[in-house]
């Protein structure tokens, strides 16, 4: 048997442009009995590389740590504009 995987990084918008939070998408998969898996732990360069994908300059970055924001925490959406990406493991079993 050959095992594969890969990442795959994403987010959600509701047919409106607002963005559906990290903690939301967690538990609606979990409605569906989907199981995800997610990352918190992220390096400065994953940080910046995360800020640019989600449009956040950095004075986004300092607004959501002076609003208390850490990685591990509820806050999925602040001002309108994602905090982080869900990041999902999928692995194959060939």
């Amino acid at each position: 048997m050959h095992e594969s995987s890969s990442i795959v990084s994403f987010n959600l918008k509701r047919p409106d442009g607002s963005w559906f939070g990290y903690r939301e998408v967690e538990n609606l998969a979990s409605l569906y009995a989907i199981q995800l898996r997610f990352c918190f732990r992220l390096d400065a360069f994953a940080i910046l590389v995360l800020a640019k994908y989600l449009g956040l300059s950095h004075s986004n970055l300092l607004f959501n740590l002076e609003a208390g924001h850490v990685c591990w925490d509820d806050n999925d959406v602040i001002n309108g504009k994602p905090t982080r990406a869900v990041r999902v493991w999928l692995h194959v079993y060939l």
